[in-house]
């Protein structure tokens, strides 16, 4: 094993056994910054179940609903010529009385399944531009997810508040969907 295989090794098994004593899903990194009008999005997070199941829920692109308490409706085309695979999103973001609904179109790739890539479809899109990549790593019962994305809005956010606004958003439901991803990959009653 090379020395970068045996160093990821050593901060998997750390990290699964850090968050060991969890009875739910744990979101152990959570990195929200933004530049101009892009957002970008980092967490790693354990999850309580095998990676093959955790892999099935989240590329059941049906199940995003049940998923993220941000999503509201999913639709999945598949290409008749065999080209990327198509999710259509709409998300659903409240602040106090005011709410904002935004569609998202992703071309997703699966290239293996330890990970699930997607690109904005920009036309398509309430966003300009945007991309997500999960990593899944399994340790027996446990997962270990990382995930990346960016997200350039297309519509306006108030200067002062919106981004304040979308990092606290986004930090109440990393958590909740971590926790109901759990549930959905082992076929338990949500914690």
């Amino acid at each position: 094993m090379s020395p970068l295989a045996t160093m990821r090794a050593i901060g998997l098994s750390a990290m699964l056994a850090a968050s060991a004593c969890a009875d739910a899903a744990t979101v152990l990194d959570l990195i929200i910054s933004r530049d101009h009008d892009t957002y970008e999005i980092r967490f790693d997070a354990v999850v309580n179940a095998p990676a093959p199941q955790v892999y099935r829920v989240l590329s059941d692109f049906a199940l995003l609903t049940k998923l993220s308490p941000a999503i509201v409706s999913v639709r999945v085309e598949h290409p008749a010529d065999g080209g990327l695979e198509r999710v259509h999103s709409v998300l659903k973001g409240c602040f106090l009385i005011f709410c904002k609904e935004a569609v998202e179109v992703d071309e997703v790739t699966e290239s293996n399944p330890s990970t699930i890539a997607a690109r904005i479809v920009p036309g398509q899109s309430d966003f300009k531009s945007g991309s997500y990549v999960w990593r899944i790593q399994g340790d027996g019962e446990r997962t270990l997810l990382r995930y990346h994305a960016t997200r350039t809005p297309a519509f306006w956010v108030p200067p002062l508040i919106g981004p304040w606004i979308i990092e606290r958003t986004m930090r109440k439901h990393v958590q909740a969907s971590a926790e109901r991803l759990e549930s959905l990959a082992t076929g338990t009653a949500p914690k």
